[in-house]
C-alpha cells in the first residue's frame, strides 16, 4: 500500500470510526432513556396500586363523583400490562440472541418482578 492509499484508508477509517462512535452513543442513550422511563413507570405503578389498595372501599367505586378512581385502576392495569410486555420481549430477545437452550430454564427460574 502506497503512502497515498494509506492516507486515504486512514481518513476513511477515522470518518467511519467517528460515525460508529456517534451511532453507538446515540443507541446507548436511547436504551438508557428507555430503561429510565421504565423504572419511573414502575415506580408510578407502585404508587397507584398502593394508593388504590388503601381506598378499597366499594362505595367509592360506585359513587359517580369518584369515576376517576375506576379510570385510575384501569391506568394501573395498563401500566402493569405494558411492563409485562416489555419484560417478555426482553426475555425473548435474550433467548434468541444468546441461542442458549438453558436461557429458557433460567427465565423460568427467575422470580417475577
Amino acid at each position: 500500500m502506497s503512502g497515498m492509499e494509506a492516507a486515504v484508508a486512514s481518513g476513511l477509517l477515522k470518518v467511519a470510526g467517528h460515525k460508529l462512535v456517534s451511532l453507538i452513543g446515540s443507541e446507548f442513550a436511547a436504551i438508557a432513556r428507555v430503561a429510565e422511563d421504565l423504572s419511573e413507570l414502575h415506580g408510578i405503578h407502585g404508587e397507584i396500586t398502593s394508593w388504590l389498595s388503601t381506598v378499597r372501599d366499594g362505595s367509592i367505586e360506585c359513587d359517580p363523583q369518584f369515576r376517576w378512581v375506576i379510570k385510575l385502576k384501569d391506568v394501573a392495569y395498563d401500566i402493569d400490562d405494558l411492563l409485562h410486555e416489555v419484560q417478555l420481549e426482553y426475555e425473548k430477545h435474550k433467548i434468541h440472541s444468546n441461542g442458549d437452550k438453558h436461557a429458557i430454564f433460567d427465565t423460568l427460574r427467575e422470580k417475577p418482578k
